[in-house]
């Protein structure tokens, strides 16, 4: 390998072959082969033979030589670049389950979409097909937008907190993990806590909690905003979503809070 990389930089480098007119160019530095240096730097190559050679970079690609290439760091990185793409896909592929959940309650009558659906989250809300049918046949406002919530709340992708919850419990957790998990994005410090006092004052609505202005204005800095959804007075839905994206009228349905 050193004798191939050797041939290498003699041939296509130190020849000046393609760069003879290189310093006509704007932002001419030389013709140094920096890649070469790169190549010896992180294989560990012995490149002795072209100390002093006035095209190759010796001095740069032996500064600090305790500082060799980590192939644990590289490691580290292709794991995290791999995590992204999978939060990436799996986002894609709630997005189909969103469209077809939607598809299936235009389409379905109530016992075959409650046969679909009752182990993925259905079960969890109505105690049988009898009582999930009585509900949608109340013909309340909002119920395709009721249902995508819980089932985006199963999969992960809605926090549910109760108006006794102390944001600081859960909040900061479930927004970091939706940045790294979902965007690929760093996670955000939390802000300092508020009095608890605070959050258990009926007339102070968590959404609307110094702590929780605090996080969400973190958020905006990251291209990301909060959506709360409004469904029952004891519960609270949040979800985050970039500040770019925009709500289908499904969601409308539901009275929602964004920020």
């Amino acid at each position: 390998m050193v004798q191939t990389f050797n041939s290498q930089v003699k041939k296509k480098w130190l020849s000046g072959n393609g760069y003879k007119n290189a310093h006509k160019e704007k932002g001419y530095i030389g013709v140094w082969s920096y890649d070469a240096a790169a190549l010896a730097k992180i294989l560990g190559l012995d490149d002795s033979c072209f100390k002093g050679k006035k095209n190759y970079p010796y001095d740069l690609a032996h500064y600090k030589n305790a500082r060799t290439f980590s192939a644990n760091a590289y490691s580290k990185w292709l794991i995290k670049v791999r995590e992204k793409e999978q939060g990436a896909e799996r986002l894609e592929k709630e997005k189909v389950y969103i469209r077809e959940l939607e598809e299936d309650y235009l389409a379905l009558g109530a016992a075959a979409f409650y046969e679909k659906y009752k182990e993925r989250f259905l079960k969890d809300l109505f105690f049988d097909e009898a009582e999930y049918r009585n509900y949608r046949m109340a013909g309340e406002e909002g119920i395709l937008g009721f249902l995508l919530v819980n089932m985006l709340v199963t999969d992960g992708y809605i926090l549910q907190m109760d108006y006794k919850d102390g944001p600081e419990e859960y909040l900061i957790d479930f927004v970091n993990e939706r940045l790294e998990t979902d965007y690929g994005k760093d996670m955000i410090e939390e802000p300092e806590s508020d009095d608890e006092s605070e959050n258990m004052d009926a007339e102070i609505e968590l959404y609307d909690t110094k702590y929780v202005k605090s996080l969400g204005r973190k958020l905006k800095r990251k291209g990301f905003r909060f959506v709360w959804f409004l469904i029952d007075s004891d519960q609270y839905y949040v979800c985050i979503m970039p500040k770019t994206a925009v709500l289908g009228k499904k969601w409308h349905e539901i009275r929602l809070k964004v920020d």
